[in-house]
């Protein structure tokens, strides 16, 4: 008990209003550091994953906020109360419950997005600050998104007089930050390249061997047409079985289109929303994906083939997929490639590709842990 009383304790904030790739992240990121912290998780937006199953972990939920698609303003999940009667109650639950005296604090992906919550997280900051005045700032960023122009002298304000040190999860060989370079090397005495974030419960599990492909959708948020192809599509391939895992923010009426379909054909499987998405990764024999953050650190780990069609209205994605694929890490489905014949063709192009030998740094979570260790005793 002494030993367990003794670890420095730190709060995790993440508010992830649409996708789950940050949740996923941060939540693999908390896996790793409890082996030697205690960990208060702040969470903004719904938990639509599992938290981590430990004494040294505690949940504290904020009334959540989401948006139901990009670019959508922050809402009441409940549709009960307004934006600004949910930001009050926020401010409300942090002056009631974040009392302790932390070590560190990390935040999730702000101040490089997440501006609209600006005044939340420097409301939170300042009370951390309160209870300790030399808490270590940082910030846990994926190292890919694009900085809107007008916001870049906003973002390099806090970075120069809030945040002490700032995680950057990438592997900058494999994947090099060019739209972030010049503020990269503004700010590199803060800055730490860590590899990618992976789940460290699934490193030493082998994956399998299957007839099975994998057709995920993140939270469901978008993409209904390029899915209603590959319903077409499926029949065309009979051998390999199709499983669709649907988002839990999926619209009802795709997701009766993947019933009715899978009634029809044989080789089509509706498979609800898993929070073990990585498990049913490493029995497929092909990954199908819109190239969201948390599915491609999940494939990359798993090493399970991959086509992807990144979204036209996710810069993030369309960047991401063009550095992997240039490694030869996934195959990318494009534009003038969306018609039911030639997706077939691409399908079978990436189950037959062989494995690729380039490989990217998959030990975030350990050299966030050791990094965090370095600064805390220095």
């Amino acid at each position: 008990m002494e030993n367990e009383k003794a670890l420095p304790r730190g709060l995790f904030y993440n508010t992830s209003p649409l996708g789950l790739g940050h949740l996923q992240r941060s939540l693999y990121l908390s896996k790793w550091l409890l082996s030697s912290f205690k960990i208060d998780y702040l969470l903004g937006s719904l938990p639509l994953l599992p938290m981590p199953e430990s004494p040294n972990f505690t949940l504290l939920e904020l009334p959540p906020l989401t948006m139901p698609c990009d670019g959508a303003p922050l809402q009441d999940p409940r549709n009960e109360k307004s934006e600004q009667e949910i930001r009050l109650l926020r401010k409300e639950y942090i002056k009631k419950n974040i009392t302790k005296k932390y070590d560190f604090f990390i935040c999730e992906h702000f101040p490089f997005g997440r501006i609209g919550l600006q005044s939340e997280i420097l409301f939170l900051i300042h009370t951390i600050k309160s209870k300790n005045p030399s808490c270590l700032i940082t910030c846990s960023f994926r190292g890919e998104k694009k900085i809107p122009q007008g916001l870049i002298q906003n973002t390099e304000a806090l970075l120069q007089n809030v945040f002490d040190f700032i995680f950057v999860h990438i592997d900058p060989e494999a994947t090099p930050p060019f739209d972030l370079l010049d503020l990269f090397l503004k700010f590199r005495k803060k800055i730490y390249f860590t590899g990618v974030v992976v789940d460290p419960l699934e490193a030493k599990r082998e994956r399998k061997n299957s007839n099975q492909i994998i057709v995920s959708m993140g939270t469901g948020t978008y993409g209904d047409e390029f899915i209603r192809l590959l319903l077409k599509t499926a029949p065309l391939l009979k051998d390999y079985d199709f499983h669709f895992v649907i988002g839990p923010k999926i619209q009802d009426s795709l997701k009766k289109e993947i019933e009715e379909r899978a009634i029809k054909e044989k080789n089509v499987i509706l498979s609800p929303f898993t929070s073990r998405f990585i498990d049913k990764l490493k029995e497929s024999a092909l990954s199908i994906s819109f190239g969201g953050a948390g599915t491609i650190s999940d494939v990359l780990q798993t090493r399970v083939k991959a086509l992807v069609y990144p979204h036209p209205s996710q810069d993030d994605q369309i960047e991401r997929v063009r550095k992997l694929k240039a490694k030869g890490l996934v195959s990318e489905v494009l534009a003038n490639d969306l018609s039911e014949e030639r997706l077939k063709s691409l399908i079978l192009e990436a189950l037959n590709k062989p494995s690729s030998t380039s490989s990217i740094q998959l030990t975030g979570g350990l050299n966030t842990l050791k990094k965090l260790q370095e600064l805390l005793s220095s």
